[in-house]
């Protein structure tokens, strides 16, 4: 009967009594009655074997010392991830590096601090800088980050200013010397000169320390009342104009920003991509900010009568359509016709097309010409009402009014819809009339993304034209979105998704489709419960399934990349909430127990205490 029932506490009970003391840390036996493994789990007493200590038990993964339970050999956080041979030759005043990789390393604190000079500390038997038979070798592998990597040198402060290896954050802007306000003369050199024996005058055009490099202020900005530091902002394109924490320079005696905020006069900096008109931050556009009287004052007289918030977007390239492409404004300074519009260094003429209503212009009158980055066509049964580009505004007289795309009389294709309409042409026999599907872009339904915001996913609107569920979502032309890059939020009852979800289930959470979908709800009421199956069980490792959009992993990526610090140390248990998986730690001198449901009952895997 073998000796199942052998109690004894200080008798060592493990399956394999070899994995004791074979240099990698066997969870089972790091207890008291085994010796803590043998001595396996603690650097002062690991000796490696068939194991290489710092491994777990059958050598499979690097695990450090971080499970050391003897109480003798707490680890610490200096040493507790760091595998070496000596954990004693760390901090013993000499730079471990040929055939000892390991020892300068961050893991290993980059040998006790003993490779780098501002770190090292001297012993009986060790002078720091100093190799093993007593010889001079500096600190040239001092590999720490952290520090200058010429710490020590006689270049520092020599007052000659040297390459990037010396003039960086690190090493002081090489000791002070490129700066003529923190450099320092010696007996043999004189500041600002350099060459063979320092007679070359080299001045100070190398001095990068922002708090000592020489302010240059433009011509003409003397009364500027901006940080000196921040005059490299001017004339660079982009509009500093004291929006969201940015540097004011859009007024007169700061020159207007040296031309940035307005289309008419911003230039791009040379070898450089487009910037005006963007931000930033991320690249999007913000348009302008034009106040130069310049500018303005121009197209204010030509166009006293035109009623527009910025008289600015005016002849800037740019056709603004709308209130702007009228008489009173000069058909917007000529932007919406391809016969009349001008390009300026921030808009090219006709790249979001040509919106023409100038009846002197010789494209007056004309349909805008299909974009193929568009789905938008006349008479393919699509009302084409609205959107950004003009090339999706096909419900004018001179598209024929989408070719009948927009009167239910007047339609006539299998994709006519009896709730996306706007009926405009004045001959049809229900003009006037308006689907019940309203929404301010009709380009965004069906193209590709799904738009959880205002009326979109709506079934007046079709779902956003079947944009929000997997199985009707198409990518239709160049310009579509890949479907799924946008989280499907599918509401659609008849969408196979949906499929055997109804009112009276009894998880109540929308959309159904969302439940077993590979992505953990964690943050949306009604999912994470026992009546929707712990959200399908995406939200436990043990019974999340990759979806056809999402990973089981991916919720914790997210999380973690985004920064927030409330997700720091998110695991893949932090949402998981069924009882038969969740993971329960409890405080001081309580148990513990982790249970497995399966087929046949509920099986105790490990009990124990544990310390929170």
């Amino acid at each position: 009967i073998g000796f199942a029932n052998c109690r004894d506490p200080d008798v060592c009970i493990v399956a394999n009594i070899s994995l004791v003391g074979n240099g990698g840390c066997d969870d089972a036996a790091n207890k008291r009655s085994c010796d803590w493994d043998g001595g396996d789990c603690c650097a002062e007493t690991c000796v490696s074997g068939s194991v290489s200590c710092g491994f777990n038990g059958d050598g499979s993964a690097v695990i450090g010392f971080l499970r050391c339970l003897d109480p003798a050999y707490e680890p610490t956080p200096a040493n507790a991830s760091c595998i070496v041979e000596d954990q004693s030759a760390l901090g013993n005043g000499y730079c471990n590096t040929r055939n000892n990789t390991n020892y300068n390393t961050a893991r290993c604190n980059w040998d006790g601090g003993d490779c780098c000079a501002s770190t090292c500390v001297s012993t009986d038997t060790q002078e720091c800088g100093f190799s093993a038979t007593n010889v001079s070798i500096g600190f040239a592998n001092c590999r720490n980050p952290d520090i200058c990597p010429v710490e020590g040198s006689p270049r520092l402060s020599d007052a000659v200013c040297d390459d990037d290896t010396y003039n960086n954050l690190l090493c002081g802007w090489d000791g002070g010397d490129c700066c003529e306000s923190s450099c320092e003369s010696t007996d043999n050199v004189t500041c600002g000169y350099g060459g063979v024996n320092g007679t070359t005058p080299i001045g100070f055009s190398r001095c990068r320390d922002p708090d000592n490099r020489p302010v240059v202020i433009p011509p003409g900005l003397a009364n500027c009342s901006v940080d000196a530091d921040t005059f490299e902002l001017f004339a660079n394109g982009i509009c500093d104009n004291g929006l969201g924490g940015t540097e004011m320079f859009n007024t007169a005696v700061c020159a207007w920003d040296g031309g940035d905020c307005c289309a008419q006069t911003c230039v791009n900096p040379p070898e450089s991509d487009p910037v005006c008109g963007l931000d930033t931050d991320d690249g999007s556009s913000i348009g302008f900010f034009c106040l130069d009287p310049s500018v303005m004052d121009p197209i204010t007289d030509r166009n006293p009568s035109c009623q527009v918030p910025s008289h600015s977007f005016i002849g800037d390239g740019y056709c603004d359509g709308g209130r702007y492409n009228v008489h009173n404004c000069s058909w917007d300074g000529g932007d919406c016709c391809d016969d009349t519009c001008n390009s300026t260094t921030a808009y090219v003429c006709g790249q979001e097309g040509y919106d023409c209503q100038d009846p002197g212009a010789f494209d007056y009158g004309l349909c805008p010409n299909y974009d193929p980055k568009y789905k938008a066509r006349t008479g393919n049964g699509v009302c084409d009402q609205s959107g950004a580009s003009v090339a999706v505004r096909l419900n004018r007289a001179a598209c024929d009014w989408d070719g009948g795309d927009c009167c239910p009389s007047t339609c006539n294709s299998t994709l006519c819809s009896s709730t996306i309409f706007w009926c405009n042409d004045p001959n049809a026999s229900d003009y006037g009339t308006v689907g019940t599907c309203s929404v301010p872009f009709t380009s965004y339904l069906g193209d590709g993304a799904c738009d959880e915001d205002g009326a979109y996913n709506t079934e007046a609107c079709g779902w956003d034209g079947g944009d929000c569920c997997a199985s009707s979502c198409v990518e239709l032309v160049e310009s579509s979105y890949t479907c799924g890059n946008r989280r499907f939020v599918c509401l659609d009852p008849n969408a196979p998704e949906n499929a055997g979800v109804s009112n009276t289930s009894a998880c109540q959470a929308a959309p159904a489709s969302h439940v077993g979908d590979g992505y953990c709800d964690f943050d949306e009421p009604g999912f994470n419960r026992h009546r929707c199956g712990w959200d399908g069980g995406d939200c436990c490792p043990e019974t999340c399934q990759d979806g056809n959009q999402y990973t089981c992993d991916q919720l914790l990526e997210l999380l973690r990349d985004s920064g927030d610090p409330q997700y720091a140390d998110v695991n893949n248990y932090s949402f998981c909430l069924d009882p038969n998986f969740r993971q329960t730690t409890t405080t001081a001198s309580t148990t513990t127990v982790a249970t497995t449901t399966t087929g046949t009952g509920t099986t105790t895997t490990g009990t124990g205490t544990t310390t929170t």
